[in-house]
């Protein structure tokens, strides 16, 4: 398995290879209550989570809820580019709230 690593090279000049990228030393990220620095936050963030039995119950009733919310789009509005954007979105909202349950307190 592949980890994400900080990059080791640092230069006096404070010129980076990506001129738009700002780069903070020491930078440190909260994942729920621990303190990490950015490759261990990154690692812990995106690694696969096992969800437990009580997160597929919470996963599954905002599956639901999205569900309800997709039927009545899909009925209600006509077709078009912002219902397709409405559809989009609603499924970034689900899968959003289903990171927030896997991952709590997530802040970068």
């Amino acid at each position: 398995m592949n980890e994400v690593t900080e990059k080791e090279e640092n230069t006096d000049d404070g010129k980076h290879e990506d001129p738009g990228v700002f780069r903070q030393e020491n930078q440190r990220f909260m994942v729920g209550n621990t303190d990490l620095s950015l490759a261990e936050a990154v690692n812990e963030v995106f690694r696969y989570h096992s969800p437990t039995d009580e997160q597929v119950e919470r996963i599954n009733e905002i599956r639901v809820a999205a569900k309800l919310m997709a039927t009545a789009i899909l009925r209600v509005c006509p077709h078009g580019a912002d219902r397709s954007a409405a559809m989009r979105k609603l499924r970034e909202v689900m899968m959003t709230a289903n990171a927030a349950i896997m991952v709590p307190g997530a802040r970068f």
